[in-house]
């Protein structure tokens, strides 16, 4: 757990920039709060967008304010730590329900999944909904057992129900999706009629009760407009495919619409096997076997029952479609996991040769991966300091595979080899992160041009959330947003010191902007080439 620890807080932190897709959004935001100190309405260059609530942002800006400026790390590090409370909150479940080695596999086994991981390191609002779900989840499963509306069932509902509505800044109502379904479902299978009745009461009286002092300061600040695109068109206009709101009223920043649409009809299935990379084979063969006992189920094992058929099935229904959406159910993967072998270890259940046989090809998979991966790095920079590295790996690994070939099914080489995965993953991040940076950061850039705006009007015709904030955060400046390339061109050549920040491609199909005798460009040649410079 220490190494697990490290994996999340030494590396993909403090080594590299602002970078796609998610962070330039989150980076525009948390400038702007700043910018207008107005901490309720998240907005873009000033722009109005309400795609998700503030939550996220609101911890971000916190992070910062110690220091005087703006540093990218930070803007992260909320995601970090609501990936590592999510861990906690896992092992917290599974040391409940398992013993102490198995929960910490279980830890182990979500710590080193790489989309889980990925996530913990990219600034966005989905590892605040993962928190969230997983937190609901855990308070849920302390009371499966108990029938009737006891004090203590009672107690723990309505905390339930607390938190669940206070879930809803980390992502709208997305977590509200993801939890209800199975948790109804798991009491109507176990006829607790009663506690659906109380929760659903209970959920409607604090949700109306936290929600409304943000919903009524959105108003004050932009009126029924403000108000239909943070409850309508960013809930019923994303789980609908048709449009409830008339295109021209959308707004400049509003894509609830036509965002991640068009997904075909089978998308989660292939998105099921992606966010249990890379551990396809166990989890898969877990779940498996838990359903094959369906007639000797206990009520922990029918809750995961519910929540691994309720959430897939829910988000299916939803016209936008995101593999990053399904992240949340890996709470019950891993605790399903965490069942299975916990029965294994306890002789309570045999393993069947085709277990044995998954769980075999999966660990000598990922044994395999965690051997290329220094090779890879050292194929790419040419550092011969990875030599050692692979050797060390090497040694590791083949002696670990070799000795332990017979018995992937104990706790304690389980333990061990995903300890050394922890291990491997840390270097691994460590020496990749920092080549990401020279590939796809956006402050080489920003650097380049940052002395050169000085005294001179800034205009862009970039309008967009991936882009726009950008110009916000490095320059430490709003822009005026001018999309018509004549009344660019007019500005360039007036008496007036300007500078205009325009999209790559629109400057390689604008000759005049590339010929033109009064203008000076800037283009960048290290980190993310999305923009270009231009100055009269």
């Amino acid at each position: 757990l220490a190494l697990l620890l490290a994996l999340y807080l030494v590396v993909g932190v403090f080594d590299h920039g602002i970078r796609p897709p998610t962070e330039p959004t989150v980076a525009g935001i948390v400038w702007n709060m700043a910018y207008d100190s107005e901490l309720a309405v998240p907005k873009i260059n000033g722009i109005p967008y309400l795609e998700k609530p503030p939550l996220y942002y609101w911890a971000a800006l916190l992070m910062h304010a110690p220091f005087e400026k703006f540093y990218d790390p930070l803007i992260r590090l909320p995601a970090v730590l609501f990936g590592v409370a999510s861990l906690f909150l896992l092992y917290w479940v599974a040391r409940s329900k398992f013993s102490d080695s198995v929960a910490a596999i279980v830890a182990l086994l979500g710590g080193t999944s790489y989309l889980f991981y990925l996530l913990s390191h990219r600034a966005s609002t989905d590892m605040a909904a993962v928190f969230f779900s997983f937190l609901c989840f855990s308070l849920f499963t302390q009371n499966l057992h108990a029938r009737g509306p006891t004090h203590k069932v009672l107690f723990w509902d309505l905390l339930f129900c607390l938190l669940l509505s206070v879930s809803f800044f980390a992502k709208n109502f997305y977590t509200y999706l993801i939890v209800v379904p199975p948790v109804f479902l798991f009491l109507f299978w176990t006829r607790q009629f009663r506690r659906v009745s109380i929760i659903a009461g209970a959920l409607t009286f604090f949700s109306v009760l936290v929600i409304s002092p943000w919903a009524y300061s959105i108003y004050k600040s932009g009126g029924w407009e403000y108000l239909r695109m943070a409850f309508i068109d960013n809930t019923l206009g994303r789980f609908f495919s048709f449009p409830l709101i008339d295109p021209s009223e959308w707004g400049p920043l509003n894509d609830a619409y036509y965002a991640e649409r068009g997904k075909t009809p089978g998308y989660y299935l292939g998105g099921f096997g992606y966010i249990l990379l890379p551990w396809v084979f166990i989890a898969l063969g877990a779940i498996g076997n838990l359903f094959k006992t369906w007639r000797t189920l206990n009520d922990f094992q029918k809750f995961l029952i519910c929540s691994l058929v309720a959430i897939p099935a829910v988000l299916q229904l939803s016209s936008s479609k995101v593999t990053e959406y399904l992240v949340p159910v890996l709470f019950s993967v891993w605790l399903t996991l965490g069942d299975y072998l916990q029965r294994v270890f306890d002789e309570e259940l045999s393993v069947s040769a085709w277990m044995k046989s998954l769980f075999s090809i999966n660990i000598s998979i990922v044994a395999l991966i965690n051997l290329i991966a220094p090779v890879w790095l050292l194929a790419t920079t040419g550092d011969m300091v990875l030599f050692l590295w692979i050797v060390v790996a090497v040694y590791i690994f083949v002696f670990w595979v070799w000795s332990s070939r017979d018995h992937w099914l104990t706790d304690v080489y389980l333990n061990r080899f995903l300890a050394a995965v922890s291990v491997n993953s840390m270097l691994f991040a460590g020496a990749l992160f920092p080549i990401l940076d020279r590939e796809d950061s956006f402050r080489y850039f920003f650097n380049e041009i940052e002395d050169r705006i000085e005294g001179r009007a800034l205009y862009t015709n970039i309008l967009n959330d991936r882009r726009l904030p950008l110009i916000n955060y490095y320059l430490d400046r709003k822009v005026k947003v001018v999309q018509d390339a004549q009344e660019l061109q007019r500005l360039l050549a007036g008496s007036d010191p300007v500078a205009i920040i325009v999209s790559r491609d629109w400057y390689e199909a604008t000759e005049w902007a590339r010929s033109a005798d009064s203008v000076q460009s800037v283009i960048n040649e290290q980190g993310n080439k999305a923009f270009a410079y231009v100055e009269n």
